[in-house]
């Protein structure tokens, strides 16, 4: 594994319980400025998942000898 997919893999369980307590807050206390803040943290977390999937196909063509 690379630093990068090692890194992502670490940050994703904080990343996913950080959304989740927005979502419960947006859930209790729905306000524009939150579903805009969550909005904008779900698009991180979309735009750092396809990251790690582009990471993980780079490694796995390097160990294939691609």
């Amino acid at each position: 594994m690379s630093d990068v997919t090692d890194h992502i893999r670490k940050v994703l369980p904080d990343a996913g319980d950080g959304l989740a307590a927005q979502m419960a807050e947006l859930a209790r206390d729905a306000t524009p400025v939150r579903c805009e803040l969550l909005a904008m943290n779900l698009e991180g977390a979309r735009r750092t998942v396809l990251r790690l999937g582009e990471e993980l196909r780079r490694e796995e063509q390097r160990t294939n000898g691609q």
